[in-house]
């Protein structure tokens, strides 16, 4: 696992390690987490990799916004790390 602080930070780490799953929160410093989304499904690197949004926002324009954006999964808080778990092995298979 690969944890970055910020959205500018998420994008460089996705660039230069290649992670085959991407988790990101909407609301994050420097770089919100739908236009770090947005940035790496733009990227010939990273556009491939499955995201999953997680927010606190419950509003269906963000989860719409989201799955426009290219994201796999959008999961709004609160969630259980089992339903997390379950969707993170649906899209990485083992």
């Amino acid at each position: 696992m690969i944890a970055a602080s910020n959205g500018r930070e998420a994008l460089e780490l996705a660039a230069s390690q290649a992670p085959q799953l991407i988790v990101l929160d909407i609301m994050m410093p420097e770089m919100d987490g739908l236009t770090a989304l947005k940035h790496l499904k733009r990227e010939e690197g990273t556009k491939a990799i499955p995201v999953i949004v997680i927010t606190a926002n419950a509003h269906e324009v963000t989860r719409q916004e989201s799955a426009a954006s290219g994201a796999a999964l959008v999961l709004t808080k609160p969630f259980s790390p089992a339903q997390l778990l379950k969707e993170v092995q649906r899209l990485v298979p083992a």
